[in-house]
């Protein structure tokens, strides 16, 4: 009887070795994929996570708008009147690159500053209004506003032409671009006007007119 050395059993498969170690790779390989995609999938779901309170943080610290009064530049004054020379119009310049230009006499003044928009007040004349879109919609920031005695129109963005005559208690609103709403007259709604349209009001004569941009004065 052949008796096999006690070592036999123990004999390696060189075969099976070799599976072994290439499943071990395959494994190591896998691990280091899948490790390799979990980071960028981990921060770009922080940086989705993070983007509304950047931008909360962006919007909230950004300061209100400022304006500039005449050629000149000088820095402009909340609530100080300004008025027009008789001779020449007298420009309103913000810093989004929003512009209202007051006619020759007409009186007005930037009665708040907003991130977004600014509420102006006309005593008297014809203002131009070219409101600049705004670069971020503020939440719970008002648009462009303008007060004309017992009227008020508003726009987020556009170019617009107001007269207001005190003694006749007349309105009127020429749209070029953009749309604006105007309210007053004790009307439930704001009535939005559009491109090429325009409006012709007085609340003592209880008039309010749709017309053409440029038209006459409602007689």
């Amino acid at each position: 009887m052949t008796v096999e050395p006690s070592g036999a059993a123990h004999e390696t498969d060189p075969h099976r070795a070799t599976d072994e170690a290439q499943d071990e790779l395959r494994s190591q390989t896998a691990d280091t994929s899948a490790s390799r995609w979990r980071w960028p999938r981990l921060l770009w779901v922080a940086l989705v996570a993070l983007a509304p309170f950047a931008l909360e943080e962006v919007v909230f610290s950004s300061p209100p708008l400022s304006f500039t009064v005449g050629a000149d530049a000088e820095a402009g004054v909340l609530r100080d009147w300004e008025s027009a020379p008789e001779d020449r119009p007298l420009p309103l310049r913000f810093s989004d690159g929003t512009r209202v230009e007051l006619a020759p006499g007409a009186r007005a003044r930037v009665l708040a500053l907003g991130r977004a928009g600014a509420h102006l007040v006309i005593e008297a004349g014809t203002a131009h209004v070219s409101a600049r879109e705004p670069r971020l919609r503020v939440p719970g920031e008002e648009p462009w506003r303008v007060s004309l005695g017992p009227f008020t129109a508003e726009a987020a963005s556009g170019s617009f032409d107001v007269t207001w005559d005190p003694r006749s208690d007349e309105v009127a609103l020429d749209v070029s671009q953009g749309s604006v709403a105007l309210g007053g007259c004790e009307r439930e709604q704001a009535e939005t006007v559009g491109p090429g349209e325009g409006v012709r009001a007085s609340c003592a004569a209880r008039q309010w007119a749709r017309v053409s941009a440029g038209a006459p004065p409602t007689p």
